[in-house]
């Protein structure tokens, strides 16, 4: 999750107050982290998915830089990277109200993703160091949202 100056947003990045994302793995793999199985409910024919988590140790690595680099004092170009910081992070997001649906299917490279247009709405805090930033519970746009599942090699 971001967190950016009021009135900023993705790209302005010397608005951007906090990264929380769970970092980038030794093999290479970044942004992913296991969560609880119970995390997560989807129902596609209904149209509606949840995904809530609670207090989950996330580090703030503060901007995009630091977090591509690993953390450190510079980035490769001599630029200085952000501290990163121990933090927790809370949210419940939930897709509801479902609308078209689409369907690809790819059987030479053996894909199947069926998906259904729906609304969406999150909340969310992080902590960090007694510090908590939270969603102010207002109105949200909601710019594209969708559930769906996807099929591919030996599950295909």
């Amino acid at each position: 999750m971001d967190v950016f100056e009021a009135g900023h947003q993705f790209g302005d990045f010397e608005f951007q107050l906090n990264d929380h994302n769970p970092g980038v793995s030794e093999s290479g793999i970044f942004w992913t982290m296991s969560i609880p199985k119970d995390s997560v409910r989807a129902d596609l024919s209904a149209g509606r998915a949840e995904f809530c988590l609670s207090d989950a140790l996330m580090p703030d690595q503060h901007d995009l830089l630091t977090t591509l680099w690993g953390g450190g004092e510079f980035d490769g170009e001599g630029q200085p990277l952000g501290k990163i910081f121990p933090s927790t992070v809370s949210l419940d997001a939930r897709w509801f109200g479902a609308g078209s649906t689409e369907t690809v299917r790819d059987p030479v490279n053996r894909f199947l993703y069926i998906n259904a247009m729906t609304n969406a709405r999150i909340k969310w805090r992080s902590v960090r160091r007694g510090v908590r930033f939270e969603s102010d519970g207002g109105p949200q746009t909601v710019v594209f949202a969708a559930i769906g599942k996807e099929r591919n090699g030996s599950f295909f």
